[in-house]
């Protein structure tokens, strides 16, 4: 999933992880 995310985001591992931890606030 994460390389994935990285193609269409082209985010960082941090930003990605930040991301997810957003995701999963809710």
């Amino acid at each position: 999933m994460y390389r994935i995310f990285k193609l269409k985001e082209g985010c960082t591992p941090t930003e990605w992880r930040e991301k997810m931890a957003e995701n999963h606030s809710y």
